[in-house]
This record gives C-alpha cells, sequence and structure tokens, in this order.
C-alpha cells in the first residue's frame, strides 16, 4: 500500500577499548620532574544490524546487508600495486584495467584485480582502511574518531627556571582530501606544487600514446589521469597519524628576597606557544582535519605569547 515501515529499535552497537595512564614525579638532584603520558584504544563493532538482502553474497558483505561483527568504521576501496614504467609493462598485462588498456600511458596508477577475475571494476573494492571515509559503498562511513589517541606532557624546574611541554597524537586513522591531493587543475584552477613531480614526455609536443614517445618518470601520473580517491597509494587515502607539540612554556621565577628590594613579592617572566610542530606523513595539510571533497581549509596557526606574571 506504499505505506513506510515503522520504526523499530532493531540495530545495536558495542564499543570496546583500553585507556592506560601514567604519571611520575621526581627530582634528580636538583631538577624537578614529572612526566604523564596517556593512551586510549576505543572502537565501535556492530553486534547486530537489520537491512534486507542486497541480491548476492558480495552486495550483502559490501553494502551493509551483513554487518554482524563487522567495525562500524571498515573503509572499502582498491588496492594499489604501482605506476606503470613503460608501454611494453602496459601491453603485456593480463588485467584489464578500463579500456581495454589501450588509453593508459606510462605513469598510470595500477589497480589490484582483488577478485582474480581479470578485470579492474567495482567488485574489487574491499577493506582498506578505518575512520573519516568520505562515502561510497561498505559502511556507514561516517567521519569517527582515531582508533588510539595518545598524549604526553613533561614539566621540568630548576633554580627558578620552568619548562612545560605538551604532546598530543594519534594513530589508526586515515584520510582522503580527491582534489587536493588527486586532481591538478580542477575546475580550471590553480595546481598544487606537488603535481609538478608527475610523469611526462620528454617533448611536451609529443603524442602521449605514441608508444615511441620518451617520458620521464615522476610520483603522479601524466596530467589527465588522476588516481582513485578510495583506493591506496599517492593521492588516495592517505595515513592521518601524527605526533603534535601542542604547547610550550618556559619560564623563570625570580627568587622573593630579589624581588623584596623593589616591593614584589614573586615575580615570573615566561613566553610560550600553541601548536609548534606536527610530524606526519601528510604534506601541506593539518591531520586533524577530516576527510572531505576538497580538503581546503585554514592553514594551521602557530601561535606565540610572553607575558609577566607579578605579585604585590
Amino acid at each position: 500500500m506504499g505505506a513506510a515501515l515503522p520504526q523499530e529499535n532493531l540495530n545495536s552497537d558495542e564499543t570496546r577499548g583500553y585507556e592506560l595512564a601514567i604519571t611520575n614525579n621526581d627530582h634528580i638532584g636538583q631538577v624537578g620532574l614529572r612526566i604523564s603520558a596517556n593512551a586510549t584504544y576505543a572502537r565501535t563493532k556492530w553486534i547486530e544490524y537489520v537491512k534486507a538482502s542486497q541480491g548476492s553474497t558480495y552486495a550483502d558483505w559490501l553494502n551493509n546487508g551483513s554487518l554482524n561483527g563487522r567495525y562500524n568504521d571498515v573503509w572499502f576501496g582498491y588496492g594499489y600495486n604501482g605506476q606503470f614504467q613503460s608501454f611494453d609493462q602496459i601491453r603485456a598485462y593480463q588485467i584489464n584495467q578500463g579500456g581495454g588498456n589501450r588509453s593508459i600511458v606510462p605513469g598510470d596508477y595500477i589497480y589490484q584485480d582483488w577478485n582474480h577475475d581479470g578485470y579492474f571494476d567495482a567488485g574489487d573494492l574491499h577493506p582498506v582502511a578505518a575512520t573519516n571515509a568520505i562515502g561510497g559503498a561498505g559502511g556507514t562511513n561516517t567521519p569517527s574518531a582515531p582508533i588510539i589517541n595518545f598524549g604526553l606532557s613533561i614539566g621540568l624546574n630548576w633554580k627558578g627556571f620552568d619548562l612545560n611541554a605538551l604532546f598530543q597524537g594519534a594513530a589508526g586513522r586515515w584520510i582522503s582530501y580527491p582534489i587536493y591531493y588527486s586532481y591538478p587543475l580542477d575546475h580550471n584552477g590553480n595546481s598544487f606544487a606537488q603535481f609538478t613531480d608527475d610523469w611526462h614526455p620528454v617533448d611536451p609536443t609529443a603524442n602521449p600514446f605514441n608508444p615511441n614517445t620518451v617520458y620521464v618518470p615522476g610520483k603522479y601520473a601524466y596530467t589527465g589521469t588522476n588516481i582513485n580517491s578510495s583506493s591506496t597509494g599517492p593521492g588516495g587515502i592517505n595515513n592521518a597519524s601524527y605526533v603534535r607539540l601542542k604547547s610550550l612554556e618556559i619560564g623563570y621565577s625570580f627568587s622573593p628576597k630579589m624581588m623584596q628590594t623593589i616591593g614584589v613579592k614573586g615575580l615570573r617572566v615566561f613566553i610560550n606557544g600553541y601548536d609548534l610542530l606536527t610530524i606526519t606523513g601528510l604534506k601541506g595539510v593539518d591531520p586533524e582535519h577530516p576527510s572531505d571533497l576538497y580538503g581546503e581549509q585554514y592553514p594551521l596557526n602557530h601561535i606565540f605569547s610572553a607575558g609577566i606574571n607579578a605579585k604585590f
């Protein structure tokens, strides 16, 4: 009769994780030392997920039809097997990469024939990463927290000097920025400098499809061929693990005896900074920025300040 089904409380999931925290306060001679470290691991799994059959066991497995016992952040994508190095390799390649391989040139990406049917197509989707998928088949693909989060704080003091540093980071997290990492000259716009490291003919006026054309190797494929944004490999799904020096402060407290001569009970001068250093395999983007189509964002600010704390 065309009516929608009533809402029912059918699905269920379960989140399990671990948390570890270690703190130590000690002195080494005249140096006071405080170290505190913490780490968490957590992941959510579907216990029961009710959905109609998708028409085949593969479709059920891929398109949420059979999620029972699966983590809810599985990212389905394509495997990456390198880049074609020559026209001879392209002619000898037995797996159809699309169009009978006629439109492929050296430097183009080689995708994994995951189901071994001789063709690269949608049937080769399989789990390649977790967290922060941007859409498509296989899972809810909603942005989620990294699987592992960790932090480290360090405090030192010696003869009036003090230092406090906070590090934070994450692991088990992947992102994809199709435009930023995959598409040079998108929408007739400019291109990031990274795309200049690409395969290209020695003679820029040569026919790129001529088997006699000589190519210069690079990291990215020849302009006009883009990596699939849901595949592993350069420009596709990127590991967004990172460690960041979130804050650092260095100060000096003058002795009360010295300050009494000018009528001050206490005086401390300090300098500090925030978001000073990030160690990550990503280039040009903030690893905390979630996956999206463009990956564009305001650059991460490095903030510095100095001050004086006085007590009268």
